[in-house]
């Protein structure tokens, strides 16, 4: 698998993780990465500054 096949599954994934919480009213999925707002929002350093990570997807949790 390329790269660029790679990416297009990571983002498919993603979608279909979004769909799936927000059908189910579990969550209100509000940033996907790598869109460049939810980049930030969802980018986070660890306590001792070592390399940063961050989540595929955000938002709120439902009820």
């Amino acid at each position: 698998m390329s790269g660029e096949e790679a990416h297009a599954k990571g983002a498919e994934g993603a979608q279909r993780a979004r769909t799936y919480l927000e059908l189910t009213s579990r969550a209100k999925v509000q940033w996907i990465n790598p869109h460049p707002l939810a980049v930030r929002k969802l980018t986070f350093t660890w306590a001792d500054d070592s390399e940063p990570f961050s989540f595929d997807i955000g938002g709120q949790l439902l009820g």
